[in-house]
């Protein structure tokens, strides 16, 4: 029988059977397959060497006629020149399994876990898994620089300028690593255009840190943040705080997981620790705010809910904001700027340089006397009550 759009209409699959093919007369390998569920495609079966071959071509319509039956024959000029068009297509159908951007973006991950510090791997990770999302299931060859450049642009209009050239960093470095294993031919995100970052100097007043404070929840993120306030600590020092890490007076951060690679002790206030008894300790578990060892991963959401609850006219504010205005309220109550660098552990001002070498103090007693005095100034502004500690005179 040949294979027509009429004569396929007419083949039914016999009673009690669940598969036939029914051949061309004219085209050697050319067939209708019909299964018992309805399925009715076109196959092609051949033979390479000692092994039968058989490729689906698609549904079998009307309107597949008549490019199907020039396909076959293209098909078969293929396999008498010795090629195997069956396994071109799984072998290109795994290409693009392999090359999707999701994949590749593993792939590099799993590299870099091993070539940079914790800390660097978190925030490569954040980027290429989260802020890159719309791009994973593209295949890496396929993402043009428009691609990249609207979503930058959409990362700046939401997150802003240096969260979007953090973003375009991370992917210009996949980019070029890709290139190296023969992925891509270019790196699309080269001329992309990068964005002029304005420091940000935002201070968050007395009356915005207490709106933040009694809108959190009792949650997670809502316990990070209210440590964030207490302690002035950086997002991710807290969001991936550890049990291992805890005393009953202090929070130690090892070099592996600060900045400026330097251990840090964080003096605890009598609220954060507070805090910190409320949170539950799942056994075999290190990390106190997530299930996964790089800590608390769902920022975004959590802080988008949250700003859904603060009042309308509030201005834009970031979790780093948070850090900046511990730091001038500290100093607004007298704190000395040298113990306020040493709560941030920061290394540009007083311990740069030649200075930072011979000085090794850690400033530990200033600086739990600083935390305490910042705790019960947070404390009597949430509760709208008198501080219950009179403010560090400096001396004149």
């Amino acid at each position: 029988m040949k294979l027509t759009a009429t004569t396929i209409a007419k083949i039914a699959l016999p009673p009690n059977k669940q598969e036939i093919i029914i051949y061309d007369d004219e085209i050697a390998g050319f067939g209708l397959r019909i299964r018992a569920g309805g399925s009715r495609t076109f196959v092609y079966q051949y033979r390479i060497g000692t092994k039968n071959r058989r490729l689906t071509l698609g549904a079998a319509v009307r309107e597949a006629f008549p490019g199907i039956r020039e396909r076959v024959l293209d098909l078969q000029a293929k396999v008498r020149l010795g090629e195997d068009p069956a396994a071109a297509k799984e072998a290109a159908r795994k290409a693009v399994e392999v090359d999707r951007f999701i994949d590749v973006a593993n792939r590099y991950l799993a590299i870099q876990l091993k070539a940079v510090k914790p800390k660097t791997y978190t925030e490569t990770e954040r980027y290429l898994m989260a802020a890159a999302k719309r791009l994973h299931s593209e295949t890496i060859a396929s993402i043009t620089r428009r691609n990249i450049a609207e979503l930058l642009s959409d990362v700046a209009t939401q997150s802003g300028d240096v969260t979007a050239n953090r973003l375009r960093g991370n992917l210009s470095a996949m980019f070029s690593w890709a290139m190296k294993e023969g992925l891509v031919d270019h790196n699309v995100v080269t001329d992309t255009f990068k964005r002029q970052e304005t420091p940000r100097d935002r201070v968050l007043s007395d009356s915005e840190l207490r709106q933040i404070w009694t809108h959190l929840e009792d949650d997670y993120f809502g316990r990070i943040v209210k440590l964030l306030m207490l302690t002035g600590q950086r997002r991710d020092e807290i969001g991936g705080l550890r049990w291992s890490e805890l005393s009953d007076t202090c929070i130690t951060l090892p070099k592996t997981r600060t900045k400026n690679g330097s251990e840090h002790i964080v003096p605890l206030s009598e609220a954060a620790c507070n805090i910190l008894k409320q949170q539950p300790r799942i056994v075999e578990q290190d990390t106190l705010f997530s299930s996964v060892e790089r800590g608390f991963s769902g920022w975004a959401k959590a802080k988008e809910r949250l700003d859904g609850c603060l009042p309308p006219d509030m201005a834009h504010w970031t979790l780093h904001d948070v850090r900046r205005s511990v730091a001038t309220g500290m100093a607004n109550l007298g704190v000395l700027p040298h113990v306020i660098e040493a709560v941030l552990n920061h290394t540009s001002g007083h311990k740069a340089g030649v200075a930072g070498i011979y000085n090794r103090s850690t400033y530990l007693p200033e600086k739990t006397a600083a935390l305490t005095l910042w705790a019960e100034h947070l404390r009597s502004t949430i509760e709208q009550e008198p501080a219950k500690v009179i403010p560090i005179k400096r001396a004149g």
